[in-house]
């Protein structure tokens, strides 16, 4: 696949800034990016980080040259990134520590090593915690010659309001289903039904499609389904079992939720759009499991759904949940 900004899916907009900012030779001290996860934030960044150090042409990257080369694969001594780590005593907690933007406000203080202009990407800026953020105000303000900052997060919200008052701000748009549809269809060896259930799961990232792929998500979901068409929800010995399988991987239980989730929308639209369905290769299955069911106890149960993914990333018990949704479920 081509590396350039022409090869940039869903964010016109942001590549029109950005390729004036270029244009213009106007580059600012600090950039922030925001947007979800998997939307080009972090390869428009490696890009500008091209444009601004190659060889060949001016403020464009030209992807051939040594410096470009060296950009792409992440070993140019004058791109540093940085990112969240996660906790000693946490595994699922990630922060941007202190100590990482010390280091980085002391680096900068040197001239680029063989670059024109060294460029720190941070990666998930949101996770800097306050004595981090504190730290890195002033480097903003009054980088040293030849240095800027891309800041990457996902809301504005999510930052010191002095930190993003120091930046560009860019917005990145969640990407088209069919766009992505499209991009999977072209590169990868996928089927169009499987292209269009990831491309409406994926929430408008590119990266949590692939990671779909990655993760067989097309198999896991006839699997779940199929459990689930056959399960028998009045016997709680079925319920019990049946949470204790799928709670045991967290990446099975959030795609788990996101099937579930998709399912009872279906289940409300199908009575009024039956064309806008997500799953239309089990029409027929989910009509036959809650035909008679009132409108505001599938909303019920969708709201039971997002709450427990909502709550994922905390410490909550993820078996006790399941148990209770499906629980939630079974009531007719």
């Amino acid at each position: 696949m081509v590396f350039d900004f022409d090869s940039l899916i869903g964010q016109d907009r942001a590549s029109w800034i950005i390729r004036s900012i270029l244009k213009k030779k106007a580059i600012p001290n600090a950039f922030l990016f925001t947007g979800k996860k998997g939307i080009g934030k972090s390869t428009v960044a490696k890009l500008i980080s091209m444009a601004c150090n190659c060889l060949e042409q001016e403020y464009t990257p030209c992807c051939n040259c040594k410096s470009c080369k060296k950009i792409q694969s992440g070993n140019h001594p004058d791109i540093i990134t940085v990112e969240p780590e996660p906790s000693p005593s946490s595994p699922d907690s990630f922060s941007i520590r202190v100590d990482k933007i010390r280091d980085i406000c002391s680096v900068i203080e040197l001239k680029p090593f063989e670059g024109k202009f060294r460029v720190i990407i941070i990666e998930d800026a949101h996770y800097m915690n306050p004595q981090a953020s504190n730290v890195l105000l002033k480097s903003l303000e009054e980088p040293p010659p030849s240095t800027f900052f891309i800041l990457c997060a996902h809301s504005s919200s999510l930052l010191l309001p002095t930190i993003v008052s120091r930046c560009r701000h860019i917005r990145f748009n969640p990407i088209d289903n069919k766009k992505i549809q499209d991009f999977l269809l072209k590169n990868y060896d996928i089927d169009e039904n499987s292209a269009f259930l990831i491309s409406i799961m994926c929430d408008g990232s590119i990266s949590t499609a692939l990671e779909m792929m990655k993760n067989n998500f097309i198999n896991f979901r006839a699997f779940f389904l199929e459990q689930l068409h056959e399960f028998n929800f009045e016997k709680i010995g079925y319920i019990l079992s049946f949470a204790e399988s799928v709670s045991k991987n967290k990446k099975h239980v959030a795609y788990a939720l996101d099937i579930l989730s998709s399912w009872i929308r279906d289940l409300i639209i199908i009575r009024y759009s039956r064309e806008k369905i997500i799953n239309k290769d089990i029409e027929n299955k989910l009509i036959s499991l809650y035909e008679n069911e009132k409108i505001e106890g599938l909303l019920n149960k969708l709201e039971k759904i997002l709450v427990l993914k909502r709550n994922l990333s905390s410490s909550i018990n993820l078996r006790l949940n399941i148990e209770s949704m499906l629980f939630n479920l079974a009531r007719k």
